[in-house]
């Protein structure tokens, strides 16, 4: 993008001019002490060549026209106007390195100024693009994409009820006892069938008093472990059938998804008990 002209033009016009105003400016000072000034005259064409691109507004041209007179003849005429072509085509960073070749030849004071000035401006031009440019490229960029939040894991359903320790103990201790009470009920029919069996009623009598209280003992024993067997298992059993239903509750409760696909289209349905 190419710039206004700049305020220094004429200066610059003074300093590459193949005049005295050029002779006593443009060259270091010792040159100015009394050494010659001219420069080659192949040279010499190249620089008045630029001049006239410049003047034109052909800066590119004159670049091309500075650079080759210059590598000729490295005249310290050349470079403030080369250094303001470049500026003026907003090749900023080669312009402020002319600006410092320039100012490293010992020019008066004025157009040290003068260069140090574009050097600034030169800098802050440059600044002000960089910066446009990144927030061109920041905004192009596409915001990254939101991370998926992780699927939170399924609940484990319930243990079967059938493994509950408690449920499964009571049942067992309440099978245990009514298993020893019916063996005690079974002895105590079996005491009471030898009775039965005596031989004569001398044997009988004999036998019936020891038999009798043994009888009732196990017939008492073995109804009280039968009746607390039974209540055991009962508690076991109520046990077990309250863990099933936790469970029936714990599979209804979790979604169920299912989908389709047909002629007519697609789906996906989710059920379950919330």
């Amino acid at each position: 993008m190419r710039t206004r002209a700049s305020p220094w033009i004429p200066l610059c016009a003074c300093l590459i001019a193949a005049s005295p105003c050029a002779r006593a400016h443009a060259q270091p000072a010792k040159e100015r002490a009394g050494e010659s000034n001219a420069i080659d005259l192949e040279a010499k064409a190249h620089l008045d060549r630029a001049l006239e691109l410049y003047t034109a507004g052909e800066y590119e041209e004159a670049i091309r026209e500075f650079r080759s007179g210059y590598a000729i003849d490295p005249s310290p005429m050349f470079l403030f106007a080369w250094a303001q072509a470049e500026r003026l085509t907003g090749d900023c960073l080669r312009a402020a390195e002319l600006y410092r070749r320039f100012i490293a030849t010992d020019p008066p004071e004025q157009q040290v100024a003068a260069a140090e000035a574009h050097i600034d401006s030169c800098s802050e031009l440059a600044a002000t693009e960089a910066a446009s440019e990144q927030e061109q490229e920041d905004a192009a960029e596409p915001e990254p994409e939101p991370e998926p939040e992780p699927e939170p894991e399924p609940e484990p359903p319930p243990p079967p009820w059938y493994t509950d320790i408690l449920g499964g103990a009571l049942v067992g201790s309440g099978v245990l006892a009514a298993g020893v009470g019916g063996g005690l009920l079974i002895a105590a029919q079996l005491q009471q069938a030898g009775l039965r069996d005596a031989a004569s009623y001398d044997d009988f009598a004999a036998r019936h008093p020891d038999a009798s209280a043994s009888t009732s003992a196990l017939r008492a024993a073995g109804g009280v472990l039968i009746g607390v067997g039974a209540a055991l298992a009962a508690g076991g059993a109520v046990r077990w059938g309250l863990k099933a239903r936790e469970g029936a509750r714990a599979q209804e409760a979790r979604p169920a998804v299912g989908a389709w696909l047909d002629g007519r289209g697609a789906g996906v349905s989710l059920s379950g008990r919330f």
